[in-house]
């Protein structure tokens, strides 16, 4: 179950990668995706990059070629049926909204990463959980600032957990 789940995994990236290089809009935006395999399952990662941004400052909702590509995000997640967490994360600079911060503004961006993936066919019951991380989880962690730390990660769960300590590899970097 584990191998056919890897393989399902492995198709999964392979299939949101094709989708967007069959985008002529999109291609460009092949950088900001990023794939990586977890003990807990498949991380897929949206960042923002120079030059293209999710989402505008302080905004929740997508720009037009964000909500495209977490369409086509969507379309590859109904290849599998395993349940998935959508977090939203923000970089480190702050704004002057009193009443709603960056931990506001991520919860409500993965909320919206969520809705998107609905709409394009990924069933509800599937979503485990929303969550905003705000800027405690940089990608770059020594550049808090950097536009990348700015990202949707959506994590594809195993239906079979992998057991983290016969996992030399895996053991150290997990284990809590």
């Amino acid at each position: 179950m584990a191998e056919s789940e890897t393989t399902a995994m492995d198709g999964l990236e392979e299939a949101i990668l094709n989708a967007i290089k069959a985008e002529d809009d999109l291609t460009d935006l092949l950088s900001v995706m990023l794939f990586e395999r977890t003990p807990e399952g498949l991380l897929i990662q949206i960042t923002d990059k120079q030059g293209f941004a999710m989402f505008a400052t302080a905004q929740s909702q997508p720009g037009d070629r964000a909500a495209l590509l977490l369409d086509l995000v969507a379309r590859a997640l109904r290849r599998v049926d395993n349940p998935i967490i959508v977090q939203g994360h923000t970089d480190g600079a702050g704004y002057s909204a009193e009443a709603f911060g960056n931990w506001e503004l991520s919860a409500a961006r993965a909320n919206a990463a969520r809705r998107l993936l609905e709409s394009g066919g990924v069933a509800g019951d599937r979503i485990r959980k929303i969550e905003g991380m705000a800027d405690r989880d940089p990608l770059i962690m020594d550049r808090p600032l950097d536009p990348r730390n700015r990202r949707i990660a959506i994590h594809v769960l195993r239906q079979t957990p992998l057991a983290v300590n016969l996992l030399p590899e895996f053991s150290n970097k997990y284990r809590r």
